[in-house]
């Protein structure tokens, strides 16, 4: 995995929590039809970190490590599902500060996945 080579300590720890429970790979199709950073996909479980897209960037270990974070954030919500309440994890939206990247990257998710996604992002 060439993104593991850019977490820092906390993120490593999570990526190595996660991985002995969730197939975590790099660099799917979807990244390239997408234009996106990093997916979960509950069925099958797997966390895909897009590195190709990320290392275009300059300065990629903030990207990949707030990528494997979020989605790693997702598969928690996942496992809140798997107890039959899938929701938000009840933080504040205005407790939050996002980047005007951030922004758009939020407004892109809500029109690919509806209104319902947006708490959750």
């Amino acid at each position: 995995m060439d993104f593991v080579s850019y977490l820092n300590a906390e993120s490593l720890e999570i990526y190595q929590l996660v991985s002995q429970k969730t197939a975590v790979a790099e660099n799917s199709p979807a990244c390239k039809k997408h234009d996106i950073f990093g997916f979960y996909s509950n069925a099958p479980s797997r966390l895909i970190i897009c590195t190709e897209r990320i290392l275009s960037y300059d300065n990629p270990a903030p990207y990949i490590n707030q990528t494997l974070l979020h989605e790693a954030t997702r598969l928690a919500q996942v496992c809140r599902l798997r107890m039959k309440s899938f929701r938000a994890f009840g933080m504040a939206r205005g407790s939050i500060q996002l980047t005007g990247a951030q922004e758009q990257d939020l407004a892109k998710v809500v029109r690919m996945h509806g209104r319902i996604v947006e708490d959750l992002e």
